[in-house]
């Protein structure tokens, strides 16, 4: 009925069961008919027991492995059941209460065998930490083994033991739009801790895009006395264009980023009635809010600019031609996906829509880490 160590020969050959664990081999094996059956029991998973005691009483612990994580927590004294088909190293961290100390060990577990831990902690040194919070921010002090001791907008303020702590100052929202800032400090019997941490900064989301399209126009409607009027040509006209635009920096009405846009068009008049034709040119310059959608494959922009070109108008062969030269401010928008539409209102009220294709590429973050550490002046004042 003992528990003995086994190892299995037969004529067919030897079988190594020395990692298989511990059985009770006489009754067990008498049990079963063949080996096969008798691997299959030792393979199963068994039972064992992790004892956990301490002095003083009612102090908190956790055990963890690497593979399952937490197993259990909760209070001293306690018995914690595990069920294993092979042996385990878990970690045990032991926390003391604001006066104590706190322990943190490795607890090997065999199958079918019980682990006992029990740990006597002395009453500490104590020594004063006051720490204040700024603004719309939460304090949370932990010690070094992760052991919660004080967490709210208020920060925390009392005597602690000795040893090491750490601090972490996160903004209320709680987003990864601000920093978490992380410190930490020893306290010793006669150095009192005196903080007042400043609230996170702003991360500062950005987003950049750069891209380009070509554009064929339609002038939809153009007035009598419109700059892009030409004396004598005739109202159907054509622009081909292409344009390169780029937007970036931090975001404004929430979906918006500051851009611009540089393009070149041409400017082509035909009167199919006769020999006349003309043309004309002119250069773009657009200032506005940018974005992009279907996960940076398309950009839209709404935006102001200004049109500085020339244009010319007579018939074939003859040299006189009517000119014209103009600079005029417009609005536009636009919206892109590799195939796109733009509309543009000059302030002559000449109407361009345009059928575009183009290209964008985006990328994004924020221009500070996330997690920072704490450095004084920068994130926290001594008091």
């Amino acid at each position: 009925t003992g528990r003995e160590h086994i190892t299995m020969t037969s004529q067919e050959g030897s079988v190594e069961l020395s990692e298989l664990g511990f059985v009770e081999p006489i009754r067990v094996y008498a049990r079963l008919a063949n080996r096969w059956e008798f691997i299959a029991y030792l393979r199963k998973k068994r039972s064992s027991n992790v004892y956990i005691y301490t002095e003083p009483k009612g102090l908190y612990y956790e055990l963890k492995s690497e593979n399952q994580g937490v197993v259990s927590t909760g209070k001293t004294p306690n018995v914690i059941n595990l069920t294993l088909k092979e042996g385990r190293t878990y970690k045990l961290k032991v926390f003391g209460s604001k006066v104590y100390g706190y322990v943190e060990k490795d607890v090997y577990v065999k199958p079918g065998y019980d682990a006992y831990v029990a740990e006597r902690f002395e009453r500490a040194e104590t020594e004063d930490v006051e720490l204040e919070v700024e603004g719309d921010a939460t304090l949370t002090l932990e010690t070094r083994a992760g052991h919660l001791i004080a967490e709210g907008e208020k920060g925390f303020k009392g005597r602690l033991a000795e040893g090491s702590y750490t601090v972490f100052v996160r903004h209320n929202d709680d987003s990864e739009e601000f920093q978490l800032v992380e410190d930490s400090f020893f306290l010793r019997k006669g150095r009192p801790v005196k903080r007042r941490y400043f609230e996170p900064e702003d991360r500062h989301f950005f987003k950049e895009g750069l891209g380009a399209y070509i554009a064929f126009s339609e002038f939809v409607s153009v007035p009598k006395d419109a700059k892009f009027s030409v004396e004598n040509a005739p109202e159907d006209r054509d622009r081909w264009a292409i344009s390169v635009f780029s937007f970036g920096g931090r975001r404004y009405f929430t979906y918006g980023y500051l851009g611009g846009s540089i393009g070149i068009a041409s400017l082509s008049f035909k009167d199919s009635n006769s020999n006349s034709s003309g043309t004309g040119g002119y250069v773009d310059v657009v200032g506005g809010l940018y974005s992009d959608f279907w996960q940076g494959r398309g950009s839209w922009e709404v935006g102001v600019g200004y049109a500085f070109g020339k244009a010319a108008y007579g018939e074939k062969y003859v040299p006189y031609r009517s000119e014209v030269s103009f600079a005029l401010p417009f609005i536009s928008f636009r919206a892109t996906a590799l195939f796109g539409l733009e509309i543009k209102v000059f302030s002559d009220s000449t109407l361009v829509l345009s059928v575009q294709i183009g290209s964008m590429g985006v990328r994004s973050g924020y221009r500070y880490p996330r997690k920072v550490n704490a450095r004084a002046g920068l994130h926290y004042e001594e008091l």
